[in-house]
Formats: C-alpha cells, structure tokens, sequence
C-alpha cells in the first residue's frame, strides 16, 4: 500500500486482515439475510397448508355431525293433534313406534300417595317418647327405637326416618306454618301399592290422604297405574294425566307432519350445499360422488341444480301425501341414502385394514402427522438459524471490538511514521 501523500509504500499487514474481515463479515450478512427469508417463506408455505388441512377436516366433520343427527331422527316427521292444546288435562307424547291414529281418554282418577299429618304432635312428645316406633311400606319395614334418638325434637325424628338405611320409600316431612312445627309422613311413589303401615303409641290419630291408582278409559278400554304416567299404553304414546276429564274426554290423533317433514329434508340439503370445496379436490370428489348416489334414486326428492347445490324438489308434498314411509326407506336405514354418504366419509375418518388386520392410520390423521413432522423439522431449522444468527451478531461484536483496537493501532502506526499525515 502506498500513501497518496509522502509516497512512502505502507506495508501492514493489521490493513489487510481488517479488509478481509470486514468482506467476510458482509458475505455472512447477506447469507443469514437469504436464509432467513427463505425459512420465513417456507414458514408461510407450510402455515398455508396446515390451514387447508384443517379446513378440510373441519368440514368433514360438520357434514358428518349432521349427517349422523339425520340418521338418528326419522325424516318423516309425525305430530299429535290434541282436543288439549294447551294440556290442561293430559299430554301426550310419542316416539318412533307410535304409528298414525286416533284415539280417545277419559281421565277418572288422579295417583296420589299416601300422607298421613299428625298437627297434635309436638317437641315435648318426642322427648318424652319411648318405645319402638314401626314403620312398613311394600312389605318392607324397619324400627325407630324412639328412646335412642339423638335428637328428641320433631327434627331429630324426621331425620331418624328418613336416613334409616332400611327405608325404602317413606319420607318425613316438617311445615311450619303461622309459627307452629305439623310433622308428616308421605310415601315417595304414588299408588296403592304404596300405602304405609305405622305402629306406635306416639304417632296416632293423624289425618290421613290413602293412597290411590290412577284410573283411566283409554278407547273404551279400563285400565289403572300407580303413577299419573302411562308409557306405551298405546304403541309408541305415552299419556301423562294432569286432571280429571270429567264429562269431556280428550281426543287425540297422530298425524304426518308435512312441514316438519319437510324441514328435514331441507336439514339435509344444507348439510350437503355446507361443502365448500374451495378447490380441494378431496371435497370436489366428494360432492361428485354424493350427487351420483342422488342421481341413482328412483324417487326424486331433492333436486340437483346447475350449479352443484340441492335443493327440496317441488313434488316433495305429493309424494308425502301419496307415500310418506317412501321418504324414510329413501333416507334412513342400513342402506338409505344418509347412511351410504356416511359411508363414503369412513375413507377418510376410518383406519384402512392391512393384511394382519390390524387398523393403521386413517388418511385425515396420516396427514395431520406428517403436517405435525414438517413442523418438527421446520421448528428445529428455525431454531438452529436462530443459533446461528445469535453466534454471527456475537462474533461481529467481537470483530467490532477487535476492529476499534486496530483502528486505534493504525492511527498510532501513522503518527508514529508519518507526521506529516497527522491532521489528514
């Protein structure tokens, strides 16, 4: 090296080593700079498809949730039309067994339990009762022995009572009413059956409600029950009595439910017009294959629009009126159309077979894996970068240092053999 000024021919190697130093450094700067975008990209790439790939499992299964919700329910839909609207006297209910008819009941006598209220009895009774009090219900009895009560109040009696591990059924009651204790006993279930028998020198002279079956005339037809609750009386209904009928009867009748009917039907077009494909060919494959099981109906009840969406075809109603069961063979069942679009989503929900027969990975859970894997491997590479670019900036501020001693040195090495370039 020559200087500009003296001509003098500087030879240093401290010069050379910093110009090294410092194109080295900028070569590294711009490869961590390269490579950091690069990893930011990949980053974004593998994001991208993490988010397809849960969009995608997401959507399978909604559509296989409501899927399953139609399978489960009947598509055909019946409803009870009630002389009671607004079950003053009964109400009724029905389940899938029940079939479409029209009966009538006449409601006699309510269920009631047995309670028997002693309002003579008193705290100082109790505490100076002695003796074994007996108490029975459906051939099931147990003792009190009054003389041991831990509490000798009408309290310390209720719960002697009504913890005793051999009573099953009778319940002791405490009212409080204007001031004064009325202690009763009530059995847990409604019927004659469920009568209680009470033997005791304490507890007499109470006033007593006997316990009765429910009586009712259902079609002309007598029958009684313990409770006011009859299930299954007739095929599929049950009744729940609420008041006697008294000279009016309720009518009832059961009756298909167009516009119900008709709301499943459309539950199922939204689940299947739900799918968006969104160019993920999975879905695309799906959606072709549905519509080829739908296309394959001999009765049409949805129909296929231009656009790939369903929608409930206009001739629905007529096929109600003419054929309602039509809808549940064409829907519901083992082979009905719901089932086998169920069926079609097992491919990627349900492990394939091997040869051994031993279940592997369904194809939704093999690629969440290998996405769960890429991001591992990604993770670890973003890591090791980060490793590096904390050693570069480390061994750079390192080099800073070493570079303001070198500099510190040359300005030295310069006023020392040249001053002639000390204001320079």
């Amino acid at each position: 090296m020559v200087d500009s000024i003296s001509g003098f021919k500087i030879d240093n190697p401290e010069f050379k080593k910093q110009a090294e130093e410092m194109a080295k450094n900028q070569f590294y700067a711009q490869s961590v700079s390269l490579k950091n975008v690069s990893l930011k990209n990949e980053r974004k790439i593998f994001q991208a498809e993490e988010n397809r790939w849960g969009e995608f499992q997401k959507t399978l299964e909604t559509f296989r949730a409501d899927l399953n919700v139609l399978n489960n329910a009947d598509m055909v839909q019946n409803s009870v039309i009630s002389s009671d609207p607004q079950e003053k006297y009964v109400k009724i209910s029905h389940d899938s067994k029940a079939i479409r008819s029209s009966h009538t009941v006449d409601v006699l006598a309510l269920a009631s339990e047995h309670k028997i209220i002693y309002k003579s009895l008193d705290d100082d009774q109790i505490a100076k009762a002695s003796g074994l009090l007996t108490l029975a219900i459906n051939s099931k009895s147990f003792e009190i022995d009054l003389s041991a009560l831990q509490n000798k109040t009408l309290e310390g009696l209720q719960q002697a009572i009504n913890t005793h591990p051999d009573n099953k059924g009778i319940v002791a009651l405490i009212y409080r009413l204007d001031g004064k204790k009325t202690f009763s006993l009530a059995s847990s279930e409604s019927g004659v059956a469920n009568t209680m028998s009470v033997t005791s020198s304490l507890l007499t002279g109470g006033e007593e409600r006997q316990a009765q079956d429910a009586h009712i005339n259902i079609d002309g037809q007598a029958t009684s029950n313990p409770s006011n609750q009859f299930d299954d009386i007739v095929s599929g209904f049950s009744i729940e009595l609420k008041k006697l009928t008294g000279s009016s009867p309720v009518s009832f009748s059961l009756s298909l439910d167009t516009s119900a009917t008709t709301q499943q039907v459309e539950k199922f077009v939204q689940a299947y017009n739900a799918l968006d494909a969104a160019g993920n060919d999975h879905i695309i494959n799906l959606k072709r294959s549905c519509l080829n099981e739908i296309r394959e109906l001999k009765t049409r009840v949805v129909q296929i629009e231009r656009s790939g969406k369903l929608t409930v075809d206009k001739n629905l109603a007529t096929l109600l009126k003419q054929n309602p069961n039509a809808l549940t063979t064409i829907f519901n069942g083992e082979n009905g159309l719901v089932n086998r679009m169920i069926n079609k989503l097992s491919v990627y929900f349900d492990p394939p077979k091997n040869i051994k027969g031993k279940s592997s990975e369904s194809f939704i859970q093999l690629n969440l894996r290998r996405l769960a894997e890429k991001d591992k491997e990604l993770t670890a590479k973003e890591k090791a970068h980060q490793t590096a670019l904390e050693k570069f900036k480390e061994e750079s501020e390192k080099r800073l240092r070493q570079n303001a001693i070198n500099e510190l040195k040359n300005k030295r090495f310069v006023e020392t053999h040249f001053p002639s370039r000390r204001n320079y």
